[in-house]
């Protein structure tokens, strides 16, 4: 164990950039259920959670798309996110960079956001690791919230 006198061990930025993503999933919220909960009228738009994973751990981002008449096709917008599949977080954040005129603000935002709260995680010493996710942030919960889900 690890003492408060002890200096904290150096973490280079290449040991988590370096980590390869793995998994890529997004959970497109049940509007109905956000409204009752929260008492926000969410009509004419989309929300969501998109979710990244390397190492066993994950990177968040949320999104919301005001001005959405019909219901949106989930699987045709984040199917553009497939391509960070197997990048490093590091090559990630570059490739999102310049897709951004490609994808819209919303889309580059939200994967960024998730890129580097996952960078983070992946930074953090082994002793400092944020606490696991609650349950609301599991998947059998997510899913049960949400109209549609996304995974490659």
């Amino acid at each position: 164990m690890q003492k408060c006198s002890d200096p904290l061990p150096e973490f280079r930025q290449e040991a988590y950039l370096n980590q390869r993503i793995g998994h890529i999933e997004i959970f497109q919220n049940d509007c109905a259920l956000i409204d009752a909960a929260v008492g926000d009228s969410c009509k004419g738009c989309s929300c969501g959670m998109l979710k990244i994973s390397s190492r066993g751990l994950c990177g968040w981002g949320e999104y919301v798309l005001p001005g959405v008449e019909k219901p949106l096709d989930l699987v045709r917008w984040a199917s553009v996110l497939m391509q960070l599949k197997g990048l490093t977080v590091e090559a990630g954040l570059r490739y999102v960079g310049g897709k951004r005129e490609a994808w819209g603000s919303v889309r580059a935002e939200l994967a960024e956001s998730a890129l580097l709260d996952l960078a983070q995680r992946l930074s953090e010493p082994p002793e400092l690791k944020l606490s696991p996710p609650s349950r609301s942030l599991e998947r059998p919960s997510l899913i049960d919230r949400s109209q549609a889900y996304f995974s490659c």
